[in-house]
């Protein structure tokens, strides 16, 4: 493939997809406009119509230089819309932020049935770029908590305590924490982060009810696997009728605390799940 057919190629394929993706970026529903498309589609045209028109300026073809200018026009003066658009369509705009948005600019922007681009052109946004920009930004990081927020719980919902028979005792003991104590790090960690996020506003009481629950998870772990450890190790000494004769008092203590690990291990059977377990009402105080 020569040289100068690789320029014709850029050319015409430039001009063919920029016409045809600037009539649907306007006037197709607001809510099918590709942000990512636009703001590729803009720099790759900038980038190959500067290079035709210095190419085609040394072969003296006023023609081509003529439509290759023309359409660097067109996407030149496209191009401050670019902001707008990514801001407009970033992932996480609801109606708090064009309600934000329509204040800060002194117009009501919001999309509705039959809403295009071409409609937020004709009401001359350039000069509120920033704000545009600003109110984005927002939606799109307030967005990026709610959905972490929503994938820490999903997770969840997989985590389950893994029981196994302990001895001839009838009953139960967890085989590790090992996984639940891996996810809860992690998500402990990122929940802090969301704290100290200034984003997080709009879903403060959340946020803080969640860090509760999952350092409340923690601390229930934590006195499980105590309690465990105590009760594998007392259960077989106070197995022994010996034992029991000799220390009657204590076997008495052992009783009640072996009754309520019992207890325990049963609502546990009945639903394994790890965050669901530990925020039991009345566990921890068990422990």
């Amino acid at each position: 493939m020569s040289k100068d057919f690789i320029q014709y190629y850029n050319l015409w394929t430039t001009v063919e997809a920029w016409n045809k993706r600037y009539h649907s970026w306007l006037n197709d529903p607001f809510d099918e406009l590709d942000p990512v498309q636009v703001e590729e589609t803009v720099e790759n045209a900038k980038k190959t119509m500067s290079q035709v028109m210095r190419y085609f300026r040394d072969k003296e073809l006023p023609g081509i230089i003529k439509i290759a200018d023309s359409i660097k026009t067109k996407v030149d003066e496209f191009a401050p819309q670019v902001p707008i658009v990514l801001a407009l369509r970033t992932d996480g705009m609801v109606d708090r932020h064009w309600e934000l948005l329509s204040e800060k600019i002194g117009k009501t922007v919001k999309p509705y049935e039959g809403f295009t681009f071409q409609k937020c052109m004709d009401m001359n946004l350039l000069d509120n770029t920033e704000s545009i920009v600003d109110v984005g930004e927002k939606a799109g990081k307030e967005y990026n908590i709610e959905c972490s927020m929503k994938k820490m719980k999903a997770e969840w919902a997989n985590i389950e305590l893994s029981l196994k028979p302990f001895k001839t005792t009838g009953t139960y003991v967890v085989g590790g924490f090992d996984d639940a104590a891996m996810i809860l790090d992690e998500h402990i960690v990122l929940t802090s982060t969301m704290q100290f996020s200034p984003f997080k506003f709009f879903m403060l009481e959340e946020i803080e009810e969640w860090n509760a629950t999952l350092l409340y998870v923690s601390e229930c772990i934590d006195e499980w696997v105590k309690c465990q450890g105590q009760w594998t190790y007392l259960q077989p000494i106070f197995d022994s009728p010996d034992i029991v004769r000799q220390l009657p008092s204590e076997n008495k203590k052992f009783k009640f605390v072996d009754k309520n690990w019992r207890l325990s291990i049963n609502g546990t059977q009945e639903d394994p799940n790890t965050l669901r377990a530990c925020t039991r009402t009345g566990l921890l105080e068990t422990f």
